[in-house]
């Protein structure tokens, strides 16, 4: 149950009713990776530097936009009440004033509210008073809609899988899926340990431990993963950016077959190998066909990308006699604005430009971000996983269907199409292999192993990560 007021004089609040203790939904707001979790994805927004911790004069630093434009955002904690409320103010930044009242208020057994107050004046007030509605009644609505969506969700997951605290290794962990991966861990208390190529002052804030790693020359300090619960494996070049030179697929194929092959060395030497080892695949494994409607038991298929995952999980199956659970995710495209194919395709629909691809009858099958993080958890602790796994929503649709979906959410008009044929005069092979190929498939060992997606179709799920609506209920 939600509560949204806006008052006259520059406040809003919004109030949500939540299955779990204020003193749950307190510390929860604590932990290292929280403040990642709640930015919005649609938002051109990055933290500086988190927090250390909720306390009194504490800072965070933000930066609000696109370089070179952006506003850099300077706000501290204040009148921190362990599990019960704490309050952010703005140092500096977009407005000329702001403060931030979180408030948690027990209702009952394992029942809370959890309260957001804004108070906030912008620059020229006098000029801005008529604006102020538009300007930020209806940013902040979307904005804290969203937020209070991924802490009901975030909560509800961390405690279905019970709350031992894990330790978690990831490569790939810079990347989109990786940092998000890392923080929603985090966010549950776990111990992340954060493998990647080259350690940046950014990456720091969302691990417990960084590892530098570099898998072309097998160099790796694999004492760092004895002890692990669990590794999940995403590293990988991305096969988005470029065009496909012949020196692009190499750095394709030897970016996965190589990194999973040190990998599958370095498990091997540890005297505990982990518990579970979930390893990101794709469902460029079957290829592109047609109407079939694929699952786990189809065959591969054939293009580049085929060849890639082939591959990929042939060197995966190679982690079979490390004596580990192995679960391998073939994953679809990932929808998440801040990252990776929804974030480019989005610009030129934000500029209403947007259309169909060819003629809009080839089948994307999808998964949200947020319904990612969960089966990946699942995967890593629910013990009847094993095996390939699709990692997909149980609705494919069509691109003509999605790019309505899309508009929809984007508020925006969807009327140019791109033809196939200056589609492939554009991007090259990646045409055929990502833009015009047809990969119908569906999710049945996740779903009979009782995962459940919180956004099975693309009208909810698109609509959710652009602010339009919300994640209601838990019970």
């Amino acid at each position: 149950m939600k509560s949204v007021r806006n008052y006259p004089d520059n406040s809003f609040e919004l109030s949500s009713e939540l299955p779990f203790s204020a003193e749950e939904v307190f510390n929860w707001h604590t932990r290292k990776g929280t403040i990642y979790r709640l930015l919005p994805p649609w938002e051109p927004v990055s933290i500086i530097e988190a927090a250390p911790s909720i306390s009194d004069g504490a800072k965070a630093k933000f930066l609000i936009g696109w370089p070179p434009f952006a506003i850099s955002w300077l706000a501290e904690h204040y009148k921190v009440v362990q599990g019960k409320s704490f309050n952010d103010r703005q140092l500096h930044g977009p407005f000329a004033s702001w403060e931030h009242n979180h408030t948690f208020i027990e209702t009952g057994s394992n029942r809370s509210i959890l309260q957001d107050t804004i108070k906030y004046r912008l620059p020229f007030h006098l000029l801005s008073h008529h604006l102020e509605p538009l300007l930020v009644y209806n940013q902040l609505k979307r904005m804290f809609n969203y937020r209070h969506s991924v802490t009901l969700s975030d909560l509800s997951a961390h405690a279905q899988y019970g709350n031992k605290p894990l330790k978690i290794a990831i490569t790939g962990a810079t990347g989109g899926i990786g940092s998000s991966l890392s923080s929603f861990l985090l966010s549950g208390n776990h111990q992340v340990l954060a493998i990647s190529r080259s350690i940046r002052p950014s990456s720091t804030q969302l691990a417990s431990t960084n590892i530098q790693w570099n898998p072309n020359k097998g160099e790796f300090n694999s004492s760092a993963l004895e002890g692990c619960d669990g590794i999940v494996h995403l590293a990988g070049a991305s096969i988005a950016q470029g065009r496909w030179t012949p020196e692009q697929k190499r750095r394709i194929i030897e970016s996965r077959v190589q990194s999973t092959k040190t990998l599958a060395t370095w498990i091997r030497s540890l005297n505990q190998p982990p518990k579970v080892i979930v390893c990101a695949s794709a469902i460029g494994f079957y290829g592109s066909r047609g109407d079939e409607i694929l699952d786990e038991k189809s065959s591969s298929g054939t293009g580049f990308l085929a060849q890639v995952c082939k591959e990929w999980e042939d060197e995966i199956q190679r982690l079979e006699n490390c004596g580990s659970r192995i679960v391998t995710l073939r994953i679809g495209t990932v929808l998440n604005p801040a990252h990776g194919a929804l974030s480019t395709l989005s610009i030129p629909f934000r500029l209403g430009l947007g259309g169909k691809i060819g003629n809009g009858k080839q089948w994307m099958s999808w998964i949200s971000l947020p319904d990612l993080l969960r089966l990946i958890y699942h995967a890593l602790s629910d013990e009847r996983m094993q095996g390939v796994v699709n990692a997909v929503s149980p609705e494919s649709v069509t691109n003509a269907v999605f790019t309505q979906a899309l508009g929809n959410a984007l508020k925006r008009p969807t009327l140019l199409p791109l033809p196939a044929v200056v589609t492939r005069i554009l991007f090259g092979e990646i045409a055929d292999e990502l833009l015009l190929s047809s990969t119908r498939v569906t999710p049945s060992v996740a779903l009979a192993r009782g995962f459940k997606f919180e956004l099975a179709q693309i009208d909810a799920a698109l609509t959710f990560l652009y602010g339009r609506k919300a994640i209601t209920s838990k019970d």
